[in-house]
C-alpha cells in the first residue's frame, strides 16, 4: 500500500517504528522506548551512510550509521 515500515533495537529493546518517512534523501521517524518515551529521529542518507540527530526529553543527540554488508 506505499506504506513505509520498521523496527527500531537499541539499548532500550525493540519497537515499531511510527510516521516512518523517507524523502529527498532524509529518513524521520518516531520509536516509543521504556515508559512510554519517544525519540525522534531525522538522518541523511547518503550511498551507504547515515547521519542525523535524535531527540527526546533530555535532549539531542547525533546519530551516524553505515549499512551492514
Amino acid at each position: 500500500d506505499g506504506k513505509l515500515v520498521g523496527k527500531y533495537a537499541g539499548a532500550s529493546g525493540t519497537s515499531e517504528m511510527t510516521d516512518l518517512t523517507f524523502e529527498d534523501n532524509t529518513v524521520k521517524f518516531n520509536v516509543t522506548v521504556g515508559n512510554d518515551m519517544v525519540i525522534t529521529f531525522s538522518a541523511i542518507v547518503a550511498e551507504d551512510k547515515l547521519s542525523g540527530m535524535l531527540s527526546l526529553q533530555f535532549g539531542e543527540a547525533a546519530i551516524a550509521g553505515t549499512k551492514r554488508k
